[in-house]
């Protein structure tokens, strides 16, 4: 063989090799699973990815854990206070949860009371009292005299008379929370966890580790009525956790580890009311109108239908059973609060139901992730949490902010966040601990942030905003004019915005206002390779093509849209987050395709925000699924397959 006809040999085994890497390449650019992921291997219902796009559960961010009061008024919403995450109200009967702490400077809220009005109150662990006149809101302090004690129990009576039972004893005030004065006459500081009213002017407490006592005028004195509590002889109750009136007007005490006494004369009195019971550790004793009682123990939840002569357990369906609070709303539905969430159960029903969207998981409405793949999360209930290690851990990262309820996130490269919350913009800086507030004078009702490397961009109701110095001064863009900016994407070309005002871009230092002809306005943006830019609005789906718009939106029919990313390698792949799961094509929205869990069914949860990591997989903002990891096996054509349009 000669040397031209080795080399011609040689010349076509390379073209056969560059023809067949020209047709398979796209498939060696599927993302690795990288070894931080390993953790979702040790689920034991894993299986590997079977489908193109398929989505696992990180751990977390979880959200609420404690629910220590929760409270339902008359007609109203429905409260619950939780043990480090605020408060949060539910406007159809616990279906669904929102943060509602705005004013409040302390999450642990351990006792919440409505009054026939609808005015709320909230005791905390280490800000004292809150009052609410607009249905949970916003809260204003009601300190002056309390300073910032442990309020365990609320008594509000007619007149703007109240009594407050705090780690420092019982206050009284005459002016609705205005001004307090200490009124526990002759007794040593003690935690007052429960007050009540009696017949007429009477006033009984329960306290912890004192027992109960009672009084016609706090101004002279108390006294105490629970010397007979022996729960066998030689030990005697002093921990008094829930004291309560029922209709008839008898008294019932839970204690710590002896269960419920009972007196029918006053409190002059006492018996054991235990009969029936499984656990003697009562959390929470509430009466309904018709004559039943409830009690929250260490073991779930029992009934009494004969004044407190036997108790019957009622926890079908319960499954947290160490219950923390107890309430009764409309029609005699019962809610319990628990250490994993809330629990319903109807008037006539006989299982209880989580009622924990929004809670256990908060919902997460912005996503994004640094330099170095760290994810953080912008979330509505838990502030702002941040995970290392692709969602196996998640920490919150909250000192500081004035709310937990926030909207969206960004970083930049050297490590400095922003949040936008229902409250305005903070920043905090990589090596700092505590959030700072910013724009406090300029800025008002943010919607989205962005930053690149000349500044920092806030979007808001009344238009665009920018800083150059890092956040200390902000002006208006005023080329945007005072249109809401609803979205802020940053791509190698420039800054891109959607908003009432359309899509504008900015590139080379200035701003030009993008043609957009349909009837909806934007909400979502993608900017991808090869200068693509994706638009949508609630109902449809835009790929920009030279001047115009082409709608890519028809096979979405049906949902709306969240979010937009392109794959960053590849433009002709598109992500879309909707009401309804992912969903991803790689033709222009000719064909579009799900996401699937590895069972197979399609992910149906809403997706807020879309995320791709440096390793290749997507991590998914949803609402009430936390964050997901998807892994991404697309078939990704090679360049001659992509001719050959195969």
């Amino acid at each position: 063989m000669t040397r031209l006809q080795q080399r011609l040999i040689i010349l076509v085994l390379l073209s056969l090799l560059g023809a067949w890497i020209g047709v398979n390449w796209g498939r060696f650019a599927s993302p690795r699973e990288e070894s931080f992921l390993s953790y979702l291997k040790t689920s034991e219902d894993y299986s590997p990815p079977a489908f193109p796009v398929t989505l696992y559960p990180t751990n977390g961010p979880f959200g609420v854990a404690i629910v220590e009061s929760i409270a339902a008024g008359k007609g109203g919403p429905l409260y619950i206070g939780t043990y480090g995450g605020g408060l949060f109200k539910s406007d159809d009967d616990g279906l669904t949860w929102r943060h509602s702490s705005k004013g409040m400077k302390d999450n642990f809220v351990v006792t919440i009371v409505v009054t026939p009005d609808q005015t709320v109150y909230a005791g905390t662990i280490r800000a004292g009292l809150y009052k609410s006149l607009d249905r949970g809101e916003s809260w204003v302090g009601l300190n002056e005299g309390l300073g910032h004690a442990e309020v365990r129990a609320v008594l509000p009576l007619s007149n703007g008379r109240m009594f407050a039972g705090t780690e420092r004893g019982i206050f009284a005030s005459e002016d609705a929370g205005g001004h307090w004065r200490s009124v526990h006459t002759g007794i040593q500081p003690v935690l007052v966890r429960s007050i009540i009213q009696g017949e007429g002017r009477e006033i009984y407490m329960g306290t912890q580790g004192l027992g109960i006592f009672k009084t016609t005028n706090p101004e002279t004195g108390w006294t105490p009525i629970a010397e007979d509590f022996f729960y066998e002889p030689g030990f005697r109750e002093t921990v008094i956790r829930s004291l309560i009136r029922d209709h008839r007007g008898d008294l019932y005490a839970g204690t710590l580890g002896s269960g419920i006494f009972k007196s029918r004369d006053g409190g002059e009195n006492w018996s054991k009311a235990n009969e029936g019971l499984d656990s003697l550790s009562i959390r929470a004793l509430v009466a309904s109108p018709k004559g039943n009682l409830y009690a929250g123990t260490g073991r779930g939840v029992f009934v009494s239908r004969d004044q407190g002569r036997s108790w019957q357990e009622i926890n079908q369906g319960l499954s947290a059973r160490p219950v923390e609070s107890l309430a009764i709303g409309d029609g005699e539905s019962l809610y319990v609060g628990t250490s994993m969430g809330i629990y319903g159960r109807r008037s006539k029903g006989v299982e209880w139901v989580p009622l924990n969207r929004g809670l256990l998981i908060p919902p997460i409405r912005d996503l994004v992730q640094d330099s170095k793949g760290v994810l953080y999360a912008a979330t509505d209930g838990r502030g702002v949490v941040t995970s290392p290690d692709g969602g196996k851990s998640w920490i919150a990262r909250n000192d500081g902010l004035p709310t937990l309820s926030t909207r969206s996130i960004a970083v930049t490269e050297e490590g400095t966040l922003f949040v936008a919350t229902r409250d305005g913009l903070s920043m905090k800086r990589s090596k700092e601990e505590e959030w700072q507030p910013l724009g406090q004078e300029t800025l008002s009702s943010v919607l989205c942030i962005g930053t690149d490397k000349e500044a920092i961009w806030a979007g808001t109701e009344h238009g665009l905003y920018e800083s150059r110095d890092g956040g200390g001064h902000w002006e208006l863009v005023d080329d945007l004019g005072r249109e809401a900016v609803r979205q802020i994407r940053v791509g190698p070309e420039g800054v891109y915005t959607a908003g009432d005002g359309g899509v504008w871009a900015r590139q080379n230092g200035k701003w030009q206002k993008l043609s957009w002809s349909a009837a909806s306005t934007p909400t979502a943006l993608a900017v991808g390779p090869e200068r693509r830019l994706a638009a949508a609005t609630p109902d449809n789906l835009y790929l920009q093509s030279g001047e115009e718009w082409q709608e890519i939106g028809q096979g979405l029919s049906g949902k709306k849209i969240r979010a937009v990313a392109f794959d960053p390698a590849l433009p002709d792949i598109l992500f879309v987050g909707t009401d309804q799961g992912l969903f991803w094509t790689q033709d222009d929205g000719r064909q579009w395709s799900p996401a699937r869990v590895p069972e197979g069914p399609f992910f149906a949860d809403p997706v807020h925000a879309i995320v791709r990591h440096p390793t290749g997989v997507l991590f998914l903002g949803t609402e009430t699924q936390g964050v997901q990891v998807a892994f991404d096996q697309i078939d990704r054509p090679g360049w001659i397959r992509k001719i050959l349009g195969r």
